[in-house]
C-alpha cells in the first residue's frame, strides 16, 4: 500500500508543473562567402542535421510552435532550419495532424504534380525541444504507465 502512496504522489508532482515558454531548438550557423565576380561578401544561414549547430531558443510569442523544415531545392541543394514559429501550410500541400486526436505536430508536404512528395516538408510541435533530430522523448504518460505496471507486477 506504500508503494501505491508513493506512486500517486509522483504523479502528482509530475502532471502539476509550472507554465513556462516553450523551448525549441534553432539554427544560428552562418557562412561567409564571397562573389567570384563583384567580389562581395554575404553571410547566410547554413542549418544543418548536426545538433552541434544547434541552439536552444525560449518563443516568445505563446501561439509559436517549435518549427523543423526541410527544403529540397535540387537533388543536392537541401535547406534545413529549426526554430520557434506560429503554424502555416499550403492548401496544396498534404497535411499529417495529429494534434486533433492528442498528438503534438502537424506536418505540411509539398506535392508537384500527380500528388508526390516533393521532400519539402514544414513541421510543428508544441512540446519543449522537439524539433530535434529523429530523438523521441518518453512523455510523463509513458512513464507514468511504466510506474503503474510496476506496482501492480509487485503488489500482486
Amino acid at each position: 500500500m506504500q508503494v501505491l502512496a508513493h506512486f500517486l504522489l509522483i504523479t502528482v508532482c509530475l502532471s502539476v508543473t509550472p507554465s513556462t515558454a516553450l523551448q525549441c531548438y534553432t539554427c544560428q550557423k552562418t557562412v561567409k562567402t564571397v562573389d567570384r565576380f563583384t567580389k562581395e561578401e554575404t553571410e547566410t544561414l547554413q542549418c544543418t542535421e548536426d545538433p552541434a549547430d544547434w541552439t536552444v531558443e525560449t518563443c516568445s510569442d505563446e501561439r509559436e510552435f517549435c518549427r523543423k523544415g526541410k527544403g529540397v531545392i535540387s537533388y543536392s541543394n537541401v535547406k534545413y532550419d529549426r526554430g520557434c514559429a506560429i503554424p502555416e501550410g499550403s492548401v496544396e500541400d498534404s497535411v499529417e495532424d495529429t494534434l486533433d486526436s492528442g498528438g503534438n505536430s502537424i506536418c505540411w508536404y509539398s506535392l508537384r504534380k500527380g500528388g508526390y512528395r516533393t521532400g519539402s516538408v514544414s513541421c510543428f510541435c508544441n512540446t519543449d525541444l522537439c524539433n530535434g533530430g529523429g530523438m523521441q522523448v518518453a512523455s510523463y504518460s509513458m512513464i507514468i504507465m511504466f510506474m503503474l505496471l510496476v506496482v501492480l507486477k509487485y503488489n500482486v
